[in-house]
């Protein structure tokens, strides 16, 4: 499902004929594939709910155009490296630090680091027209967004 959501985005973006049978992909149908958290006890959980979510704000975005979505969006990746950060380290919310050990932690900087790059890469793209979604592409395939970066600690 995830794989037809980014083929659909990626047609939308490029221009292309967004109603091609494999493309047929909405948030509602989008929405089924969200585990249900207690469910399922894998680490990745959460963090599977949180890419369904997402990938549905982004189909409503496509949509509707309302950039809280897009918002929402981009917080709850950062909420997913919390949850994960939380769980792998069996980090305890109580401790005095808690919050300073989440926002200093490799993992959450390389988060926010790459937030704060992609907007203000979109933000010289903005006179580039559709020629930028090409850029777009190819950035995401050059940083391996695609790629899952939340490994557990060893031990």
């Amino acid at each position: 499902m995830l794989r037809g959501v980014q083929a659909k985005l990626w047609g939308l973006l490029e221009g292309n004929d967004a109603a091609a049978p494999f493309l047929r992909v909405s948030a509602k149908t989008c929405e089924v594939f969200a585990p249900d958290t207690e469910r399922y006890d894998s680490l990745y959980t959460s963090s599977a709910l949180d890419a369904v979510t997402i990938a549905c704000n982004v189909l409503d975005y496509a949509d509707s155009h309302q950039i809280n979505l897009l918002v929402d969006a981009a917080s709850m990746r950062v909420d997913s490296v919390d949850m994960f950060l939380q769980l792998s380290y069996r980090m305890n919310p109580s401790d005095a630090d808690f919050e300073r050990q989440l926002l200093v932690h490799p993992l959450m900087q390389e988060e926010l680091g790459r937030q704060d790059d992609d907007l203000s890469f979109l933000e010289k793209l903005r006179s580039k027209g559709a020629d930028a979604w090409h850029m777009v592409l190819g950035r995401s395939a050059e940083l391996g967004y695609s790629n899952l970066r939340m490994i557990p600690p060893r031990g």
